[in-house]
């Protein structure tokens, strides 16, 4: 049996044209899921071919269609941002092979399955991890007797002539059994696309922050040190199929454990590997003794979520965390020399925050960036479906999850102030507050990119800027 898996890139018309957009322009790292569900296939000695629209950068059609003539199965991975894509290659192959199975699997599916069905042709949707419903499916399809009946495969969902059937999620995977996941299918990536390398300590976030759609909130489960440095060191020989020879380790909440991140650096140290990677921290974890000194060897980049610049606002989105504790961090970062490589992302819009808060934030995350030399990522709160604020404004009647089927939303001034309850003349007055602030830094500091901030398209087109 051959399967076809498909990975999507973000996708937004341009002057008439589809063109990836926002990470997928930058192809900052490959998209894991569809790789490691690759080599779970593979390790049962299934065919498996990985079609990585993302590193290709378009949607050939004539590509897809070829390749899912050769294949009894295609699978699509999809989050709500890549959804269009997701759904327009979907239709596509369904329209040239109505027979052909088709499986979506991803967040998007997994929150919104039966509207998943009613606006796109797949057969199945997988609810939840994918690598044990994927490889159940693929059993059952490939069955020459008794066919196992597909309510019996978790997290499947399915498309027959009585209508659609939808079971819940699968279980979450236990953490032996992560451990015994085989490595990615990289010998399939593409040479000297994506800038860095993805891998995965650890799955969840034991937060649940109100803005984040992050999948499996509430619950984090790490592999053991020993497991992820034996997983770096097994895909140590594709490292170089990266630009930049660089991991990415994609962990919503890398740090969590701090003395797991301790033995992971030491390990590292120990077996003389030598690796840098990118890694995603929380403040609360970078200001525990001991973190920052193991983080120092392999950090090339640190993503610490910062979001709010005053207390009442990280209180609203449920940050367990304070602004003391954001200052904290920036200034131990600095005093180790890591500050240069490490950036507090924040965020401004958010759905009960007036001008004067935006206002707190932007002050708040100037003083760090001037203080402590930490570099900033400034940007508009956008409302992510499967997100508490999300949920609210539904409730609402503000928005519905087929705003986010056609092309377009990124760019939607509706979709945006559904979010951001600012008139127009204030999110124009705080955009160019910011950027000003930008051209003063680059002034100053022609050679650090310090803030980096991108304002809505809408407010470009209206200002002409």
């Amino acid at each position: 049996m051959k399967i076809l898996l498909i990975a999507v890139p973000l996708m937004d018309r341009i002057d008439g044209e589809l063109i990836p957009i926002a990470m997928d322009r930058i192809r900052s790292s490959p998209p894991l899921g569809v790789y490691w569900l690759a080599g779970v296939l593979r390790e049962r000695n299934y065919q498996v071919e990985v079609l990585d629209l993302i590193a290709l950068g378009q949607i050939d059609e004539a590509l897809i269609l070829k390749k899912a003539a050769s294949s009894n199965l295609v699978g699509v991975s999809s989050n709500s941002l890549n959804w269009p894509t997701a759904r327009l290659v979907v239709n596509k192959i369904k329209m040239e092979y109505p027979d052909l199975p088709v499986v979506l699997g991803g967040i998007h599916p997994t929150q919104y399955a039966e509207h998943v069905f009613a606006s796109s042709a797949t057969d199945f949707i997988i609810r939840g991890e994918g690598e044990v419903p994927l490889l159940k499916l693929v059993e059952a399809l490939n069955a020459k007797n008794r066919r196992p009946a597909l309510n019996e495969i978790p997290g499947l969902c399915w498309r027959d002539r009585e209508g659609i059937n939808i079971q819940p999620s699968a279980e979450q995977m236990t953490i032996p059994y992560l451990e015994e996941l085989p490595i990615p299918a990289y010998d399939q990536l593409p040479q000297g696309v994506y800038e860095t390398l993805s891998i995965e300590s650890s799955r969840g976030c034991k937060y649940s922050c109100a803005f984040c759609a992050t999948k499996f909130r509430g619950s984090w489960r790490g592999v053991s040190a020993e497991c992820f440095v034996d997983r770096i060191e097994r895909i140590l020989p594709y490292l170089n199929r990266s630009r930049f020879s660089i991991l990415s380790f994609i962990d919503d909440l890398y740090t969590l454990d701090i003395e797991r991140v301790i033995r992971i650096t030491q390990l590292i140290e120990a077996r003389k590997i030598n690796v840098q990677a990118t890694i995603d921290a929380r403040a609360t974890d970078i200001v525990r003794p001991g973190v920052i000194d193991s983080l120092i060897p392999i950090t090339n980049h640190m993503l610490i979520g910062a979001e709010c610049g005053y207390d009442a606002g990280l209180k609203r989105i449920n940050k367990y965390c304070s602004i003391s504790t954001l200052e904290k961090a920036a200034s131990m970062l600095h005093s180790s020399g890591l500050a240069p490589n490490s950036v507090f992302s924040f965020v401004i819009g958010f759905p009960f925050e007036n001008r004067d808060d935006c206002l707190r934030t932007i002050e708040f995350a100037s003083n760090l960036m001037l203080k402590y030399n930490v570099r900033i990522y400034l940007q508009w709160f956008n409302t992510i479906p499967g997100s508490a604020l999300w949920d609210d404004l539904v409730t609402q009647g503000l928005l519905d999850i087929s705003m986010y089927d056609d092309f377009g939303f990124f760019t939607n001034k509706h979709l945006f102030q559904a979010g951001v309850k600012l008139s127009t003349a204030e999110i124009i007055e705080l955009s160019e507050i910011i950027r000003n602030l930008n051209k003063v830094m680059l002034f100053a500091n022609p050679n650090h990119d310090l803030l980096q901030f991108a304002p809505p398209e809408w407010i470009l087109e209206e200002t002409g800027a």
